[in-house]
C-alpha cells in the first residue's frame, strides 16, 4: 500500500473534520478524489464507507467494505496458506454476510479512523 504525502494526509485529516461536522457529501468527494491515487488505502475505504453510510448510501458502503475484505482475504491467502478450502469458507462467509444484511449494518456503525 502506497503511503500517502503529506499533502494527502492534510487532505485526507480536513475530510475527516468535514466528516465529524456533518458534511459527509464533502468529505466523500475527497475521499474519492484520493483513491484515485491510493485505491488499496483502508483508511480512505473506511471513511469512505462511512460516508456512503451518513448519506444514506448502505448499499453503496456495504459494497465497499465487500470489496475491502475481498481484498484482506486476497492478501492473507497468498502463498503457502492459499487453498481451495480456506478460499471457499471465507467466501461464504462474506456471501452469507452480504444475504443477512451485515455489511450495511457494519458499515452504519462505523467509525471513520
Amino acid at each position: 500500500m502506497a503511503a500517502l504525502t503529506l499533502t494527502d494526509w492534510n487532505t485526507f485529516l480536513n475530510a475527516r473534520v468535514q466528516q465529524e461536522n456533518g458534511n459527509h457529501a464533502s468529505a466523500l468527494a475527497a475521499f474519492d478524489q484520493l483513491l484515485l491515487t491510493y485505491p488499496d488505502n483502508e483508511h480512505l475505504q473506511i471513511s469512505r464507507a462511512f460516508a456512503l453510510q451518513s448519506l444514506g448510501q448502505g448499499n453503496q458502503a456495504g459494497a465497499t467494505l465487500v470489496g475491502l475484505k475481498y481484498a484482506q482475504l486476497g492478501q492473507s491467502l497468498s502463498g503457502p496458506a492459499d487453498s481451495p478450502s480456506a478460499w471457499t469458507s471465507n467466501l461464504n462467509a462474506i456471501i452469507g454476510d452480504i444475504g443477512t444484511g451485515n455489511f450495511a449494518a457494519e458499515a452504519s456503525a462505523l467509525v471513520a479512523w
